[in-house]
């Protein structure tokens, strides 16, 4: 359920479907092999930004800003370790569905 509110989950797509019946997120046959190379990019994007994160929040915390080193410790892990295990999520599910039916 957690996954179903980012942007194409289920729920979001379910909305977008109500007011536009013909929209697909990828095109049927292109689905799996484009949707592997999106994820693997989003997902080192969203790491290297939570590495490039961790530098303010160590200094916020050398300052003795604890509690903002804690706020942006949180919107780091919230914004970049969620959205990078969500794309291992991804892959997990496209995988399922190509031992179903052939990936290319």
């Amino acid at each position: 359920m957690p996954f179903a509110l980012v942007s194409n989950g289920d729920l979001i797509n379910r909305f977008v479907r109500r007011r536009h019946p013909g929209y697909r997120v990828h095109a049927s046959g292109a689905l799996p092999a484009r949707a592997l190379k999106e994820s693997l990019q989003s997902e080192r994007a969203h790491l290297v930004a939570l590495g490039l994160g961790i530098a303010p929040i160590c200094y916020a915390l050398l300052i003795g800003w604890n509690g903002w080193a804690l706020w942006l410790g949180a919107a780091n892990i919230a914004c970049n370790l969620y959205p990078a295990l969500l794309q291992r999520h991804t892959r997990g599910r496209l995988a399922r569905l190509g031992r179903r039916r052939p990936l290319y």
